[in-house]
């Protein structure tokens, strides 16, 4: 098999902040911290307000050897329940073309999460992604508790069982932990909030490590998140900033930075950024 980086379900977190209670009469809303902690979980984009969609694209760099560009495509029901999301993101890395594609959806009783990683030569096609299935369970609050998920190889027969334990302190999501026996590999991830419940750091113990960090704006708004991959060959940061803001708070452009470092932190690195539109739709 080929190797692959274990990052599972907290891998490409997005946009941050604190998800409010929606006010919606024709379906059962869930509260806001559940809300928020579901979203943590399945990846996706922590928004502020009755948010319907969101749609972000980067502005290629013709100029960036990397080729590296990025999708969100989401949608929300009046309650704030995930129907459809879609995070895409690709980059030539070591001659390879790297993409991985995070889709999740969920109801009241039950959240499904896939990520696929692709690697394969610059115009070429992967047609054996390595794939993480994952079907969560909710209890009555409608908080995601843990799930069952299970690693293969597209396009082949063998299955390797995984499950996913959630846990939580005061309320808010603080660790997830994943067990795949067959790799006899177990992974920790850990969450730090701020005094106002927002999310200020996500870190992991296996060995490749994940770090992210949040920073904030006076106003509450999302302003930086900074996502490092560090290993002591090659590290991968990517630090997202965000330069506009709507009515509600939400980004609406941001720009990616991608530094690729060889070695320590201080040693060599390449740095290449992109630009990410957004457009939100809210409910009236």
């Amino acid at each position: 098999m080929r190797p692959f980086t274990l990052c599972t379900v907290i891998t490409l977190l997005t946009a941050t902040g604190m998800v409010p209670l929606y006010a919606a009469e024709t379906c059962k809303t869930a509260d806001a911290a559940v809300l928020q902690n579901n979203r943590i979980i399945l990846g996706a984009p922590l928004l502020t307000g009755a948010v319907k969609s969101l749609r972000a694209v980067s502005q290629p760099d013709p100029e960036d050897f990397r080729q590296f560009s990025t999708t969100t495509d989401i949608d929300f029901d009046p309650c704030g329940q995930i129907t459809r999301f879609k995070f895409m993101r690709s980059e030539i890395r070591n001659k390879m073309q790297i993409t991985r594609i995070l889709t999740a959806s969920e109801t009241a009783d039950n959240a499904l999460y896939t990520l696929k990683n692709y690697r394969h030569r610059p115009g070429k096609k992967d047609h054996y992604p390595m794939v993480i299935d994952t079907v969560f369970t909710k209890d009555a609050r409608q908080q995601i508790t843990g799930g069952a998920g299970k690693m293969y190889v597209e396009n082949n027969d063998t299955v390797m069982p995984g499950d996913v334990q959630v846990q939580f302190d005061n309320a808010r999501l603080s660790d997830i932990l994943t067990h795949w026996p067959h790799l006899k590999t177990d992974q920790h991830f850990s969450f730090s909030y701020d005094e106002n419940n927002r999310l200020t750091s996500v870190k992991s113990d296996n060995l490749s490590l994940l770090t992210q960090t949040y920073t904030y704006t006076q106003k509450g708004y999302s302003s930086t998140q900074e996502e490092a991959f560090d290993s002591d060959i090659v590290s991968n940061h990517y630090l997202t900033k965000c330069n506009d803001w709507d009515n509600h708070g939400n980004c609406t452009k941001e720009q990616i930075t991608q530094q690729v470092i060889y070695g320590a932190p201080d040693e060599l690195k390449s740095e290449s950024s992109v630009t990410v539109h957004k457009t939100i739709t809210y409910y009236e």
